[in-house]
């Protein structure tokens, strides 16, 4: 009798926690040698080589607009790795759901509470302001001091509004997605963009259209064996809410009948990470011999990636 193929779920666990180690050193390599650039260059040293030996104010204002520059570049490197850890971090916590273990969701639930992502934006936005106020320093006054504040100002609200004008823009091409094959952004939505990120207002946007993950414990079982499919609520604010319909249902792969549904229906799964799971037992399926199975959440168009064998033998 061949054996079954157990789940991984321990050993993607390890492996994502080494990602997410990782991304934590290569975010804290570009803070060390940025802020340490961005230091440097503020010293009183380096303010008074530039002083003497650049007399040109086109010139000095030119590299202030650089350095500007640099911090707003320097920022969105630092929200790419960001984004990428964030990402490996919802896959560590759903994993911690399914194994019993709190290290990442304590982690970043502290984390969260203290909304220490607010005070990296405070970092680089005191960063433009120094690389500002130096700027109106070292230019004679006149309309390029005028520039460098606008500048500043424009510095500022980009690091601001950047992370939720992607969100926005994530958003907005996933529900794109299903009615269009092109992965470009119209030059409207383009230009859309562009004055959304110097706005004042906070910026609203939707959440994103995958809110939701599910789980099965299993890859193999034997017949009358019991699975755990499980469905996690990934949105920060909005529960997930099954009335009287089946949240989901299992198919014969390559049938157009569904073989099993559940029969508990009203649910509602809390935001943050809430979870709920449907124990099924394979006695209650028809096949009698080896089937793969498909499972659809309700209101998917396709199955879930993973899919289930039950052996017969």
């Amino acid at each position: 009798m061949a054996e079954l193929l157990p789940n991984n779920f321990l050993d993607e666990w390890k492996e994502i926690r080494t990602i997410i180690g990782r991304y934590e050193g290569n975010l804290l390599q570009i803070r060390t040698y940025g802020f340490a650039f961005l230091a440097a260059l503020f010293t009183v040293n380096s303010l008074q080589i530039l002083v003497t030996t650049i007399s040109n104010e086109y010139v000095r204002f030119g590299l202030i607009v650089l350095t500007i520059v640099f911090i707003v570049a320097l920022w969105l490197l630092d929200l790419d790795y960001r984004k990428l850890e964030e990402a490996a971090i919802i896959r560590a916590r759903i994993l911690e759901t399914m194994l019993n273990i709190e290290i990442t969701d304590t982690i970043t639930g502290k984390y969260e509470r203290h909304k220490l992502y607010d005070y990296e934006k405070l970092v680089y936005s005191s960063f433009i302001i120094i690389a500002g106020i130096l700027g109106i320093i070292i230019v004679p006054p006149g309309i390029l001091d005028i520039l460098i504040i606008i500048i500043s100002i424009g510095g500022i609200l980009a690091v601001k509004n950047l992370p939720d004008i992607l969100a926005l823009n994530i958003s907005k091409h996933n529900k794109d997605a299903t009615n269009s094959n092109s992965d470009f952004i119209s030059l409207k939505e383009s230009l859309k963009m562009f004055f959304k990120l110097f706005s004042l207002k906070k910026i609203k946007y939707p959440e994103n259209d995958f809110t939701e993950d599910w789980v099965i414990d299993k890859v193999e079982c034997k017949k009358g064996e019991t699975i755990k499919i499980s469905c996690i609520n990934l949105s920060s604010e909005k529960p997930i809410k099954f009335k009287n319909i089946p949240p989901f249902s299992i198919w014969v792969e390559g049938e157009s009948k569904y073989e099993f549904l559940p029969t508990e229906s009203n649910i509602c799964i809390d935001p943050k990470f809430g979870i709920h799971t449907w124990l099924v037992d394979t006695d209650k399926f028809k096949q009698h011999k080896d089937t793969i199975y498909r499972i659809y959440p309700r209101g998917w168009k396709k199955p879930l990636r993973r899919f289930l064998v039950m052996k017969i033998s």
